[in-house]
């Protein structure tokens, strides 16, 4: 050694008695003088520790250490006899992360296993795809929608790849999410397409939890952009703009558009809904007429039902009960809206060299026939609670959401009285 420094072994003395733990005292020795002792233990590789001997200055120190090491083996390390020393390597490191992370190897393996058992560990995401599509397209979706939906999901899946559904997690959703192209709106839709997907798989116990619950809300806003979730903004049509939607729809019964017209500026019907029901599903006899909107029907799942006031029975009462309710042709349908709008200043078409002409909003247009009901029927009766139910919202936050937004929109007392007493003109038939 260095500086002359030499060390002299004694003979070895077992302690704890039955531990296997050895110590030795030993002379230091400096150039032929005495300099100090110490006192080394051998260690025997039962007890997992990668040093195969300690070294300490008293033998205090070194007694103290050789109980606590015999304790703890006792205690808690009888499991591990008979684990092999690279098992015994592994334990050991991942207490070692553990002990980084300020979690207990127990805490990990209990988070852990139940996530490795389930059925997500062997369910791929192309197969969860084809099971969830093949559910969605036995529900009575227009053609265009199954078509979204099959696009989306094999983008996801391109971008993703057949991974194993119980491998993804908070880090591959936000890669997927990032390597979307487009503005916003385009990642927020694949973003709520892909949430859905996770939440049927967590369901169905394939997983434990939707992973995208633990993406937090900032994270979310980080992740799609400003705004990309921005509140829908609403907008109502004037007394006069709900005639001329009502008297151009009875005066082109070939477009088959008034009783979705009616059912959504009337009775607070859900345009999507009011195109999956029948003529008998609609009580105009009845001593108060009513809709019944089945839970097959529901965008919540759930049966309802919705009262007709007399002027919607009135303009019910012109359609042509042989034809049925829903419009199949959703082009000429978005068309005819646009149309009706433009007129009204609501948007505009703009003509684009080679290619198809673009429609654009000047207002918010999504369920403003919805709205309008909304509105006017709030102003009418005063009731957030009455009017969140005819409009069918199952959450009740609903109520004050509509307090806060729809009561806006209407400055004119009495607005909702003549807005129910817009009838058909005398002549009509």
């Amino acid at each position: 050694m260095a500086g002359g420094l030499k060390y002299i072994p004694m003979p070895r003395k077992e302690y704890p008695k039955g531990s296997g733990l050895h110590y030795s005292e030993i002379n230091n020795l400096n150039k032929g003088k005495q300099y100090s002792k110490s006192y080394r233990i051998d260690i025997p590789k039962k007890y997992g520790l990668p040093a195969r001997y300690k070294q300490f200055r008293s033998l205090k120190e070194a007694k103290r250490f050789c109980e606590n090491l015999d304790y703890n083996y006792k205690v808690s390390g009888k499991g591990l006899r008979g684990i092999s020393e690279s098992q015994m390597s592994e334990v050991q490191l991942a207490f070692k992360r553990c002990e980084k992370h300020n979690v207990s190897l127990t805490e990990v393996l209990d988070y852990a296993l139940p996530r490795m058992n389930t059925k997500g560990s062997k369910v791929t995401l192309s197969e969860l795809v084809n099971e969830y599509t093949e559910i969605k397209y036995k529900d009575d979706l227009e053609e265009v929608t199954k078509k979204t939906i099959k696009y989306r999901y094999n983008k996801i899946l391109e971008l993703l790849g057949d991974i194993k559904i119980a491998d993804i997690h908070k880090g591959v959703i936000k890669e997927t999410i990032l390597s979307v192209t487009g503005k916003s709106r385009n990642k927020l839709n694949y973003y709520s397409y892909f949430s859905t997907l996770m939440t049927y798989a967590a369901s169905m116990g394939y997983i434990i939890s939707n992973p995208f619950n633990s993406i937090s809300e900032m994270e979310k806003r980080m992740l799609l952009g400003k705004n990309a979730a921005k509140p829908e903004r609403i907008n109502i049509l004037s007394l006069d703009d709900t005639k001329l939607i009502l008297n151009t729809a009875l005066a082109n019964p070939q477009l088959n558009m008034l009783p979705n017209i009616v059912m959504q500026l009337f009775c607070g019907v859900r345009a999507d809904e009011a195109e999956k029901l029948e003529w008998g599903d609609i009580r105009l006899n009845s001593e108060q007429p009513f809709i019944v909107i089945d839970e097959s029907i529901a965008k919540n799942k759930s049966i309802r039902t919705t009262t007709i006031p007399p002027n919607a029975v009135k303009w019910l009462s012109l359609c042509d009960k042989s034809t049925p309710i829903g419009h199949k042709n959703l082009q000429q349908r978005d068309n005819y809206y646009r149309t009706l709008l433009q007129k009204m200043g609501w948007g505009t078409w703009t003509k684009r060299k080679g290619k198809k002409s673009l429609w654009k909003n000047r207002k918010g247009l999504k369920n403003v026939l919805r709205h309008s009901f909304g509105s006017y029927h709030f102003e009418l009766f005063g009731d957030a609670s009455e009017t969140a139910k005819a409009l069918g919202h199952s959450d009740s936050s609903a109520e004050s959401v509509l307090f806060s937004n729809y009561r806006k929109l209407i400055t004119k007392k009495g607005e909702g009285k003549k807005y129910f007493n817009i009838n058909p003109r005398p002549h009509s038939s």
